[in-house]
Formats: structure tokens, sequence, C-alpha cells
């Protein structure tokens, strides 16, 4: 998702749904749940706060340690971007370090 169509994705309320998969029982389900988190946070913090409302971050964290290397590896890429922008989440994230 390019940074320009962020503000009509918000307005569709993805966000909850997309957070509520993390824990879905398929693992195909985790990563390409995970893979769009990441395309959200990747050109900015626009979602950072709905996000952190959402308290989605130890889902999220919780998948890194995925049976499934898919889930493992989209799970960082989401993470990585989480924290790219600001350091909103950094003290949030920081229990993530060691998975990462």
């Amino acid at each position: 998702a390019s940074g320009q169509h962020y503000a009509p994705i918000a307005r569709w309320n993805v966000l909850s749904p997309l957070c509520s998969l993390l824990r879905h029982s398929s693992s195909v389900v985790r990563a390409r749940v995970s893979n769009a988190l990441g395309n959200l946070f990747k050109f900015s913090g626009f979602f950072y706060k709905p996000f952190d409302a959402l308290h989605a971050l130890p889902a999220l964290i919780a998948i890194l340690r995925d049976s499934d290397p898919d889930v493992r590896k989209y799970a960082a890429f989401a993470v990585g971007n989480l924290v790219f922008h600001s350091d909103y989440f950094y003290m949030q994230a920081k229990g993530a370090l060691p998975l990462l």
C-alpha cells in the first residue's frame, strides 16, 4: 500500500479485522496478515496510533516465535516497519529484538 492510499484504507476500518487474524489457526493467514500490516507501516507512521489503540503489538511479537518460517519472516517485516518511522513503539517493541 502506497502512503497516498492510507486515508482511504483507514476509512475502510481494516486494521482491527487484520489484527484479529494474527491469532488465526492457519499459518498462511498469519503470514499474509503480517505482510499486510508490514505494508501498512512501510511508508509512514500513519497507522501507529490506531494500531496501538488495538493493543495488537503483543500478538505481532508473539508470532515472531511461530513454527512457520513465513509467519516469522513477515512478522519481522511488520515489526521492522513499525519501528522505522518514529520512536513511537520503541519501548513496547524492545522485547522483539532478541527474536529478530
